[in-house]
């Protein structure tokens, strides 16, 4: 005799707060890898009176907006930054955040994708 086996599925779409979770995960590891990244660049700034190594700032990215940005605030500093000529006696380099930046992109890339990676195993 054979038997009669029923089942029913119901099905509840989550992608609205999974794309809520995943977008404030993405700024997050945003914040964070931009918090690495100015780790990295501020040693790097050149320094006179150290102006422009504290003048480093990031404006964070936020839920609506996954950008953040590294700002070396001063007048002079996109000069320092290019000028590969330059000579930082008291220490400091040109390419200050180019070249922390492209040497960790990898690394930067993992904070950002871990952060996203725990927001949907957790949605």
């Amino acid at each position: 005799m054979a038997g009669h086996v029923a089942f029913s599925v119901t099905e509840k779409w989550e992608g609205d707060r999974v794309t809520r979770a995943v977008g404030a995960a993405a700024a997050r590891g945003v914040n964070r890898a931009a918090a690495e990244l100015k780790a990295l660049s501020v040693p790097l700034a050149p320094i006179r009176d150290g102006i422009l190594r504290g003048s480093a700032a990031i404006r964070e990215a936020n839920d609506a907006h996954a950008e953040a940005m590294l700002v070396f605030d001063t007048p002079y500093a996109a000069k320092q930054h290019e000028e590969t000529e330059y000579n930082h006696p008291q220490g400091g380099q040109a390419k200050y955040v180019e070249e922390p930046l492209a040497e960790n992109a990898g690394r930067l890339q993992g904070i950002i994708a871990k952060e996203i990676r725990h927001a949907i195993t957790q949605a």
